[in-house]
């Protein structure tokens, strides 16, 4: 099951005097590791309004092994409004923990 990553939700705010709808473009990006000597594979999405995201999964081959990935989201149709953008994780497979080492998630809102 896809969790939370600590720090990484905000909102945005769909503002009332657009002239139609809008669209969330948001992506993340993701630099992790395992915790253990193990190998795990790992899976990455963004969740916007509580919908996740295509998953994107990265195998990590053990303690010495760091990867980097990318992640891109979207919502369209949007009405004015607040969303709620999350960078969300899980272990897929494997002894170890993954870890998020370094997580940055990035949002904005655009007009359809």
């Amino acid at each position: 099951t896809l969790e939370d990553i600590t720090g990484l939700t905000f909102d945005l705010v769909v503002p009332a005097n657009l002239p139609g709808t809008a669209r969330i473009l948001a992506w993340m990006a993701i630099q992790c590791a395992t915790s253990g000597g193990s190998p795990a594979t790992g899976a990455w999405a963004i969740n916007i309004n509580s919908v996740d995201k295509q998953e994107i999964q990265r195998y990590l081959s053990g303690s010495n092994d760091v990867g980097s990935l990318v992640v891109f989201g979207g919502a369209t149709g949007l009405s004015n409004g607040t969303y709620t953008v999350k960078g969300r994780h899980r272990r897929v497979s494997g002894a170890s923990t993954v870890v998020d080492d370094v997580a940055q998630l990035f949002a904005q809102v655009v007009m359809e």
